[in-house]
């Protein structure tokens, strides 16, 4: 489900998006560190040490929507050639996957890639818990609003959100 844009007099607004799993917030800014503090650490390193960022400073909304769009193309074929592995093996993959298992998947996406192995999970009846880990809050939210609550029986989906 995407969020959905209305326009009155020229301006669009977006309306949030709704996740039906829960999300976990695990940046480590709550925890006292923050990106500026790694921003300042990056750029005065140690006698010798390169200069480096975060690489968040690298994702936003545009960026990762391209991404996305990107591995559509058919130049792309990393995504295509894990898919095909995924159809393939799946269902193998699933029966050495212990029930009580968590399955974490980094940089989840649009889930396009993990929905193929959480239905083998899913048909081979292991009750498992699924968390997609993205850097981007509104990502996430609309990527778990689109698994329907009753796609999956034995899965139990849930979002991180930080690195």
């Amino acid at each position: 489900m995407q969020p959905r844009e209305n326009t009155h007099e020229g301006c669009t607004e977006r309306k949030p998006v709704v996740p039906r799993a829960k999300i976990i917030d695990i940046r480590r800014e709550k925890d006292g560190l923050s990106i500026v503090d790694d921003i300042r650490e990056g750029l005065r390193p140690e006698q010798g040490a390169e200069k480096r960022l975060p690489t968040l400073l690298l994702y936003d909304e545009a960026g990762l929507r391209l991404f996305e769009r990107i591995t559509y193309l058919e130049e792309y074929y990393l995504t295509n050639a894990e898919i095909e592995v995924l159809e393939i093996y799946a269902d193998q993959i699933a029966q050495r996957i212990e029930a009580g298992s968590l399955v974490v998947e980094l940089g989840s996406g649009n889930l396009r890639k993990v929905n193929i192995l959480l239905q083998a999970i899913n048909r081979a009846g292991k009750d498992v818990e699924y968390y997609a880990l993205d850097l981007s809050l509104d990502e996430l939210q609309r990527t778990l609003a689109e698994v329907p609550s009753d796609t999956y029986e034995h899965v139990k989906c849930f979002g991180l959100h930080g690195t």
